[in-house]
């Protein structure tokens, strides 16, 4: 006899609902990261490997400033927001002028740093790093922003607006390129300005849910705490996987920098997949009162099987693939990808382990992980770029994240075993 469980259906519909939400944002990670393929593919050949080295190491320059001045509210804004929605008009409020205030801060920072030290900028212009640490206030907005969208599982908005940036920024950019023959400098501009019009724009769509523009000290400090352990995380593990660029360009030049950052730019599509499936699963792992690690087990094996075949792909295509559409000029980034194969596969999965630790508050031993992480990167990079180029990066990155894989997981299983004990 067939007995109707309407509790099973329910709960059915609510692993539909998370699954529909995965390819939805897989989907638009698959386009979004198929344009900046377009986009690598466009400036490689028409900027050429300095003009690549040049653009590669001032848009990091911006994405670094962002991530330094998050104070870790990126993640703190998803974790309140789930589980506090009165909290939303305040958090909004916090958030535009942190983006602004905090944003310009770093903004001055970093150019001082820069001007001061012109290693970091060999051969780059210091007017295009004027413009292109412009955008870092407006960067700062729209991650935060996007982040409440997440917090508040508005993911079709939240895909929306990674979608329409990503475009028309791309087209604009290629527009200058092949159409008007335009250089690296009309690029970085573009970049900017299209960073204060999209940010603008999630502002302007936050706004009907604000009460005031105040900022709200109280609550900045009650966020504060978890965000600062999410913030020296994210910091370290951000510089553990972009500061081999700056090294590359330090120890090899622009040149070798640009043809580095190919391998790092297919990389970045191979990760796709986790990407979208650890966006997801944050939000989705804070609004369960129970089954969380078990449930995060399932993911992380699904999505280690999946990137098990991805990674032997690219390891069997990457030299045809990287020659046949960027150029002779960047062979070399082949070789560097198989180097980094490993260590991408490893952290695809260590990506979902992470979600887990950050819904359980980011114990402060993840921070640790990544600093730790980060020393062991540069001597290990100090090391072997000199002494095997970009394959040396690539090298170092993959001991690096193998080692973040192991350490996380253990991380997952303590806590895993402490909230067992606290709920007997």
């Amino acid at each position: 006899m067939v007995i109707f469980h309407p509790t099973k259906w329910f709960n059915r519909l609510k692993i539909s609902a998370f699954t529909y939400q995965i390819l939805i944002t897989f989907g638009t990670r698959l386009i979004v990261l198929a344009v900046s393929f377009a986009l690598s593919i466009i400036t490689a050949r028409y900027l050429g490997p300095e003009g690549r080295g040049i653009y590669t190491v001032l848009t990091t320059v911006a994405a670094m400033g962002v991530q330094f001045g998050n104070f870790g509210l990126h993640s703190a804004n998803t974790f309140f927001v789930s589980k506090r929605k009165n909290f939303v008009p305040d958090i909004i409020a916090n958030t535009m002028w942190l983006s602004l205030a905090g944003g310009s801060f770093v903004a001055l920072i970093v150019l001082l740093i820069m001007r001061s030290n012109q290693a970091f900028a060999c051969s780059i212009p210091f007017s295009l790093s004027v413009v292109a640490v412009f955008s870092i206030p407006f960067g700062l907005l729209f991650m935060l922003g996007q982040s409440i969208f997440l917090g508040l599982r508005e993911i079709k908005v939240y895909n929306f607006f990674d979608l329409i940036s990503n475009s028309t920024t791309f087209f604009v950019i290629a527009l200058l390129l092949v159409g008007f023959s335009q250089g690296v400098g009309a690029i970085i501009t573009t970049t900017t300005v299209f960073s204060f019009i999209f940010s603008l724009t999630i502002l302007l769509r936050l706004r009907g849910r604000m009460k005031n523009f105040s900022f709200d000290r109280l609550l900045f400090t009650q966020m504060f705490y978890y965000g600062l352990r999410a913030y020296l995380a994210c910091l370290f593990a951000f510089l553990v996987v972009r500061f081999d660029i700056f090294l590359a360009n330090h120890y090899l030049g622009t040149e070798a920098a640009g043809v580095y950052s190919i391998a790092v730019s297919v990389a970045n599509f191979l990760y796709i997949l986790p990407a979208a499936v650890g966006t997801i699963l944050f939000p989705k792992i804070l609004s369960m009162s129970e089954g969380t690690w078990e449930f995060t087990k399932k993911i992380a094996l699904a999505t280690a099987g999946i990137m098990f075949i991805i990674c032997l792909a690219a390891w069997l295509l990457a030299r045809p693939f990287i020659v046949s559409f960027y150029g002779e000029p960047f062979a070399q980034a082949s070789a560097a990808l198989l180097y980094l194969l490993p260590g991408i596969y490893f952290f695809s999965i260590m990506n979902i382990f992470a979600n887990f630790l950050a819904s359980v508050g980011y114990p402060g031993y993840v921070a640790v992980i990544w600093a730790a992480a980060f020393v062991i990167n540069v001597l290990l990079n100090m090391y072997y770029i000199p002494l095997l180029g970009i394959n040396g990066a690539a090298l170092t990155s993959t001991i690096v994240y193998t080692l973040v894989f192991v350490l996380n997981l253990w991380g997952c299983v303590y806590e895993s075993k402490k909230e067992f004990r606290k709920a007997v």
